[in-house]
């Protein structure tokens, strides 16, 4: 959609990153609402800090579209 129509696309890329924390925090407070343990608040920010510059900055060298995949898939795998 982005594509097609480029107006939309900073509404397009702040809703996807909307989603991206929300599903994050989705699953690390599922079922009860808290944190357990206390820690993985932590965790739970990994993603959303790693991939933010991804969605306010697309194209520019933090993006995470241009990283290697290798740092890619550390990110996801510390966040599993």
């Amino acid at each position: 959609m982005a594509m097609v129509q480029p107006f939309w696309s900073p509404l397009i890329n702040k809703l996807a990153f909307l989603g991206l924390v929300s599903f994050t925090f989705f699953i690390y407070l599922f079922p009860d609402g808290r944190f357990v343990p206390r820690w993985s608040y932590w965790i739970a920010l990994i993603p959303v800090v790693a991939f933010l510059p991804s969605y306010i900055l697309p194209g520019s060298p933090l993006d995470s579209e241009k990283w290697p995949q290798a740092w890619v898939g550390v990110v996801i795998v510390i966040w599993m």
